[in-house]
Parts: C-alpha cells; structure tokens; sequence
C-alpha cells in the first residue's frame, strides 16, 4: 500500500466512525492518560537522576523554500522538524491497559526539549507528541525557519547556502545532549519548483566550548546549497 493510500484509507475510517466508537475509544484511553498526566512532571527534564545527559535526537525535513531575497539573504524555510527522546516517566506496561503501546499526548501536558535555532527565529505549528509503550518520544512539530542565508556566490555562480545553527537554549551537555539523525537534510518531501535546485545539503553535530563556561554546548548545523536554475532571469529580488 502506498504512503498517499495509506493516509486516503485512515482519513476514510476517521469519518466512518460512529460516535459510540469514539466513546470506546476515549473509555481505552482515558485511564492510561490519567495514569501517566499523574507521572509526568513537564517542567523538568527527564534524567532519572543519572549522571549521563538526556539525549536528544534531531532530524530536518526541508518541504519548501517559501522565499528568499537574493539581497538581504532573508529567507522564509517550509520545514518538519523532528526530534526524539526518552521519557521513563511516560513508559507503561501495555498489558495493564489492554494492550495500548502507543498513544498522542499533547506536547504542552509533557516535557519537551528547549531546542531553537540560535539565529533566527521559528513558527511552530501545535501538535501531539507520540508516546510508545517504551518511553519513546516523536515530536515532530511543522516548523516556519526565518533565517538568513549567505547570497554572497549568487552572483558569481548562482548558489546560496542557507545553515541553520540549532541547539538548546538552557541546557549544556552534560545535561541535554543534541545529536543528528543522519549526515544529511532530509530532503524527500521537498516541493521541485522552477527556481532552485538543492545541490548539498547536510547536518553536523559540533561542540562548542566558550569562555565563560567550562561544559560543552552542543549544537546541530543544518546546511543546504542552492543552485539557481535560471540565474541570469532572477537578479536581485524577492520571489516565492
């Protein structure tokens, strides 16, 4: 079954469902919901008290440059970004609540990491977190990136590099360590128009230590080069 049947077939049986199903359905749950609410403690992060950091594994899906002017190097980035962690205090035995092993929670009643780009500024779209059995986490929020890229090859080659620094706001290291999900953007969903081509595109973990402060900060950096496909045709503009 493909992806695009797979979403029409449960989009399908959503609107067949009777309202006595839903019910059922909130009865199942309902107890597993109150269960771990009476658990989770959102404001702080889930360490266990261990001595290792929390780790936080990170992933970006670029769908669509929205826009981008070619003489500030402004750009607007369409994009999912992933992220995934554990939370012990989210975990459950599935035969204690009749063999439920995944359940939506929405992401403000559980902790979430306190990632940001460190330059530029993010619209983020609500939705739930996925909870596994496990204590897994998927979060995967829509994401609108305002950054800036550097324009300064467009008129020389016709490229743009666009990088995205991200990492957590608070915590260093020692406590919540980032890491990439691969070496690469995740570019599968990216929307081909008649303007750019992605000729790179990449993430990379670094560590930085400064001055101030003897732990490590980590961070991700997610790059991604475009090539215009008519350079002599766009100039210096803004476009969509």
């Amino acid at each position: 079954m493909g992806a695009s049947t797979a979403v029409l077939v449960i989009v399908m049986a959503s609107y067949l469902a009777t309202a006595e199903d839903v019910n059922v359905q909130c009865q199942r749950y309902d107890p597993l919901y109150k269960e771990l609410m009476s658990r989770e403690a959102k404001n702080t992060i889930p360490v266990d008290g261990k001595d290792e950091a929390l780790n936080v594994t990170i992933n970006l899906t670029l769908l669509k440059i929205t826009s981008l002017n070619l003489r500030t190097g402004d750009a607007v980035l369409d994009t999912w970004v992933h992220y995934e962690w554990e939370d012990s205090r989210l975990a459950w035995d599935p035969s204690d609540y009749k063999g439920i092993t995944v359940m939506n929670l929405p992401h403000s009643n559980i902790w979430t990491p306190d990632i940001v780009p460190y330059r530029g500024h993010t619209v983020v779209t609500d939705v739930p977190a996925v909870v596994f059995n496990s204590g897994l986490v998927y979060y995967i929020p829509p994401t609108i990136i305002k950054t800036r890229c550097d324009v300064s090859n467009y008129t020389t080659d016709g490229t743009v590099t666009c990088s995205l620094k991200i990492g957590s706001w608070t915590y260093n290291g020692n406590i919540l360590d980032v890491q990439n999900k691969g070496p690469e953007i995740d570019v599968s969903e990216y929307y081909h128009d008649n303007q750019w081509d992605i000729t790179e595109h990449s993430m990379q973990r670094r560590v930085h230590h400064y001055d101030c402060c003897p732990e490590p900060y980590p961070a991700i950096t997610a790059s991604v080069t475009l090539k215009a496909k008519r350079h002599g045709l766009l100039g210096w503009s803004l476009f969509h």
